[in-house]
């Protein structure tokens, strides 16, 4: 997954809101490793996320999240039902 210019953050939406963790860009052998050290932020509601993360989940809502799932470049990839992989462009100031 491209990460130029910005983070990657794993966003899973829940009934009780949802949970955002920066995916580490370190690889596995299945994939991106997820941080161990808790460093997740919880949000009671979805719209209480930033803006332009809840404009690209919106983006990603409309895709398929059958494997294999394709990346939007420059918004992320809809990894599940409800877990997104979203891209950060920290040099628009897209930050939590």
């Amino acid at each position: 997954m491209s990460t130029k210019g910005g983070l990657q953050y794993r966003v899973v939406l829940t009934a009780k809101g949802a949970v955002v963790g920066e995916i580490i860009p370190l690889y596995g052998m299945r994939g991106p490793i997820l941080p161990v050290d808790g460093t997740r932020v919880k949000y009671k509601y979805v719209t209480d996320l930033p803006e332009w993360m809840q404009k690209k989940i919106a983006a990603l809502m409309i895709t398929d999240p059958t494997p294999p799932t394709r990346e939007i470049p420059g918004v992320g990839r809809r990894m599940r039902r409800n877990i997104y992989w979203i891209t950060a462009d920290t040099g628009n100031g897209e930050t939590l």
